[in-house]
């Protein structure tokens, strides 16, 4: 942050640290004013950059400005349509305005041009979970991702299974505060998700502690926002822990960003 306001003060017209700004300031939480003014002078400056408007897209989703997220993405994608990563923001930001099959067909789209990238398979997985489409969400998973997995086996009816796969998974991770590697980190959101599937608040809350300790993006806000959390969503308690959490780490990311 402070790099890229002495890079504002030095140039005034710098769209790359207005861009950054704004990007800082929406991983921290922070309020919507600033973030949105410096997203519009980044575009101002920079029209043709497909990055800012894909990160426009996901800050707004989180102020719960779908169709314009759409539109954002759609340029992103149509400025760099040969970007794996552009629809897989895409998908993601889909996923968080509930538009689950648009979601599906984005992640399909970016895997087609990035056969490679399992975050594709993940998201199109996750969308089709989210659309009930369940022998689909295995199909697409194989041996990958086992609590979203588990999550699909529960929605089938198959619940003792499901646990059988997330207590394997919990006797992988560690026991500490937060994860020792990244595909650890992984394995925190998978149960953060799964517990908030199946409406287990306190869970949900401590796996969601863990995996925000080690890293701002362990379970990303769109999917916090989708249907995935349905369940834990309108409980005070878990509104309440989602906060202090939020907070801490917005208090993180503004004092390393300085």
């Amino acid at each position: 942050m402070r790099m890229a306001n002495r890079a504002i003060e030095l140039d005034e017209d710098a769209a790359e640290a207005y861009f950054a700004r704004g990007y800082m300031e929406h991983m921290a939480l922070s309020p919507a004013e600033p973030i949105e003014a410096d997203f519009q002078r980044a575009l101002e400056l920079s029209p043709n950059s497909s990055d800012a408007h894909g990160w426009y897209a996901h800050f707004l989703v989180r102020e719960g400005q779908h169709d314009e997220a759409l539109a954002e993405n759609e340029m992103a994608i149509e400025i760099d349509p040969l970007a794996p990563g552009r629809r897989m923001g895409a998908a993601l930001a889909a996923i968080g305005s509930r538009r689950n099959n648009a979601a599906a067909t984005a992640a399909q789209r970016g895997l087609a041009l990035g056969p490679t990238l399992e975050l594709g398979r993940y998201l199109e997985a996750l969308a089709h979970l989210l659309a009930r489409k369940l022998d689909d969400c295995l199909n697409v998973l194989g041996d990958r991702y086992p609590g979203v997995g588990a999550m699909c086996q529960y929605s089938q009816g198959d619940e003792a299974a499901a646990l059988q796969v997330i207590d394997s998974l919990k006797n992988t991770v560690s026991s500490t505060s937060g994860p020792r590697s990244h595909d650890e980190m992984l394995s925190y959101r998978e149960l953060a998700m799964f517990y908030a599937w199946v409406g287990n608040v306190d869970e949900t809350l401590d796996w969601l502690e863990r995996g925000f300790t080690w890293s701002h993006g362990a379970v990303w806000l769109e999917i916090i926002r989708s249907g995935v959390f349905d369940r834990v969503n309108e409980d005070p308690g878990f509104q309440s822990g989602l906060e202090r959490i939020r907070t801490q780490m917005r208090e993180r990311l503004l004092q390393a960003s300085g």
